[in-house]
């Protein structure tokens, strides 16, 4: 029995290096979330791959440094990535 206020994680047996992921009230599985920075034509740069219960604000730095050698001068990116640290980039 685990005591009361002790905080669980679930762990595949399997893979381990994958995370919980929840979409919605009823799609949950073990996965991996994976981020591609494409230019505007729509070649990839890089990408970069995390257990999937990562939040994009916490995973966003690996890939930002695989394309700091480009030297973007902007970069486009969707809501899960507004966070003060991320806007400083």
């Amino acid at each position: 029995m685990i005591p009361e206020g002790v905080k669980t994680q679930k762990c595949s047996t399997s893979n381990p290096d994958s995370g919980w992921f929840r979409k919605g009230e009823s799609k949950h599985a073990f996965a991996y979330g994976i981020e591609t920075a494409c230019d505007k034509q729509g070649w990839i740069l890089g990408y970069s791959i995390h257990p999937g219960n990562e939040h994009n604000s916490r995973t966003f730095k690996t890939l930002y440094d695989k394309l700091t050698s480009y030297h973007p001068k902007m970069m486009v990116l969707d809501a899960g990535y507004k966070t003060p640290a991320i806007a400083v980039c």
